[in-house]
């Protein structure tokens, strides 16, 4: 361990002999009567006067130049006059923050997705005697299922090829869906729609023509209202690609149509 300590940055208001530290370890990294400058002023030195935490010391004297913000700085650690008590107690205190940092490493590498202090997977690790909330494994894992990637929003692709005289839409396990119509006419139906009142739900169906001019019965969409109020014309050719977007806010209660796009060959 070095004579120097540097770690983090300092606080400095003029006038003040106050000193607040980020990312700093005082407490145990310095003692009162150590030498403290900043970098600003590698010839001004001032002795540490008390030490009340880890990022909060105050100096023997006020600070006599311009305020800064996140400054370098630099203080002498004098170990020849630290007792021997001392070392002990600063050794023992060492140890024991890196036991507590590898309690919250196991609690975190082990926590779930509705655990933790806010029940919402992050958990609390301290780090240069600062508290972060860091998302634990169980939520930066990808989902195991296509429900839960539906639930997180990620679009998974469902594709029914031939799809029939009839499809059925299962939003548990897709919100994105790709139709290859062979069928003169196709009735889609909606399953696993969100249920919840005031619940949205956006899904994309493309639409291709497999034999070409086959047509598509929404019907079994509840309450399905279309951009400018006219039902789609799909394209006709063999090969075309027709996108429609449907969207609900309130629970699957109503869908409202979108056209996005036609003829995409």
């Amino acid at each position: 361990m070095g004579r120097w300590y540097r770690q983090g940055t300092v606080d400095l208001v003029q006038g003040s002999a106050s000193v607040a530290g980020t990312g700093t370890i005082w407490d145990t990294q310095a003692q009162v009567g150590d030498p403290f400058r900043a970098d600003s002023h590698p010839d001004h030195w001032i002795e540490i006067d008390a030490i009340a935490a880890d990022g909060a010391l105050t100096l023997a004297e006020p600070w006599p130049y311009a305020s800064e913000t996140g400054a370098g700085y630099a203080i002498v650690r004098n170990f020849a006059n630290t007792p021997n008590a001392d070392l002990a107690a600063n050794v023992a205190g060492l140890i024991s923050k890196y036991s507590d940092l590898n309690v919250a490493l196991g609690n975190w590498l082990t926590g779930t997705a509705t655990g933790g202090p806010n029940g919402d997977g992050y958990y609390p690790v301290t780090i240069a005697g600062e508290e972060h909330l860091i998302p634990c494994p169980a939520l930066i894992d990808p989902p195991a299922t296509p429900e839960e990637r539906v639930a997180r929003g990620i679009y998974n692709r469902v594709t029914h090829s031939p799809a029939g005289d009839n499809v059925t839409l299962d939003l548990g396990q897709g919100s994105v869906f790709r139709l290859v119509l062979n069928a003169a006419s196709c009735l889609l139906v909606m399953s696993n729609k969100p249920t919840e009142a005031g619940t949205a739900f956006h899904a994309t169906v493309v639409l291709e023509q497999g034999t070409g001019g086959n047509l598509i019965d929404w019907s079994q969409i509840a309450n399905l209202k279309w951009n400018g109020g006219v039902l789609p014309v799909l394209s006709s050719a063999q090969g075309a690609v027709d996108v429609v977007d449907l969207m609900t806010l309130d629970g699957g209660n109503s869908w409202f149509g979108f056209y996005s796009g036609q003829g995409i060959v």
